[in-house]
């Protein structure tokens, strides 16, 4: 169905990361879990956003994938939740379809990419390794500053925004 004879090998760079997965739909969560296995990573599942939510509260990840269209708590709820309290996460969000207004608060609300159903493993795969990456460069670069931001401080999404093209301009400059 999703072509997981093609499973990426795994690489020893990620072997510590660790990653949120999002959705109500068991074999898509099963495929988001695989392709983030064989990558190394280790994974935390969640059937809806008020689960990955309380799960997001008790760990820290690396990258957190979730589902736009979710009962309880949809993904864009999910995403404003998480970057209120920590704005560095990679946050992609899995999308059945492109709606321009909802993928502008997305943006804005601080999401790193995008994963269009119906999801192809190789495309999952190189978004996974962008996102990995990236949350790597950006541990290395804010670890420093971590230890200054108070606990709870919370991020409006001019911050969020502001941090990231911070972020994305350092790791451009580096390449």
């Amino acid at each position: 169905m999703y072509g997981l004879e093609n499973m990426p090998t795994q690489k020893e760079e990620y072997k510590n990361c660790k990653m949120l997965l999002v959705d109500d739909d068991l074999s898509t969560l099963k495929m988001l879990d695989s392709v983030a296995s064989a990558l190394g990573a280790k994974t935390f599942l969640a059937h809806d956003g008020i689960e990955a939510y309380k799960k997001f509260k008790k760990d820290d990840f690396d990258v957190i994938v979730s589902d736009l269209k979710m009962p309880i708590m949809d993904g864009l709820s999910l995403l404003k939740k998480v970057r209120e309290e920590q704005f560095f996460y990679p946050f992609i969000l899995l999308t059945g379809y492109a709606d321009k207004d909802i993928s502008i608060k997305a943006l804005r609300l601080g999401a790193f990419d995008f994963l269009e159903r119906p999801l192809d493993i190789d495309v999952v795969e190189n978004i996974f390794i962008k996102a990995l990456e990236m949350s790597k460069k950006m541990t290395e670069s804010f670890s420093k500053f971590k230890e200054d931001i108070p606990q709870g401080q919370k991020f409006d999404a001019d911050t969020i925004e502001s941090l990231q093209s911070i972020a994305k301009l350092t790791s451009l400059r580096k390449r």
